[in-house]
């Protein structure tokens, strides 16, 4: 809620201290962590990394489907409210926004 009522930038470290990632490697340790990882994945059954993907894939997109109707109607609420253009105007403008 932080993040998103701030809209407050952070760091790979404080991403991974809150969560939202689960690891941070150097610049150049980047492509091999990403194939160890991968190598251990391969290690599993590979019909189990399919099921575990796609149930996974399936409740993202279940969750998303579900919440998308009052998604809408929320952002076209914001998006033709006079705060949207203010904020619009002042990031073509380069200012902070006056918000009323």
């Amino acid at each position: 809620m932080d993040l998103l009522l701030t809209a407050r930038l952070i760091d790979a470290a404080e991403a991974a201290r809150l969560g939202l990632i689960n690891q941070v490697v150097e610049a150049e340790r980047v492509l091999p962590a990403a194939l160890e990882i991968a190598e251990r994945i391969a290690r599993n059954s590979p019909s189990a990394v399919q099921a575990v993907k796609q149930q996974i894939s399936s409740t993202g997109a279940d969750h998303a489907k579900s919440r998308e109707a009052m998604e809408q109607q929320l952002g076209d609420r914001v998006r033709g409210g006079k705060d949207f253009a203010e904020g619009v105007a002042a990031f073509r403008e380069k200012r902070q926004p006056k918000y009323e």
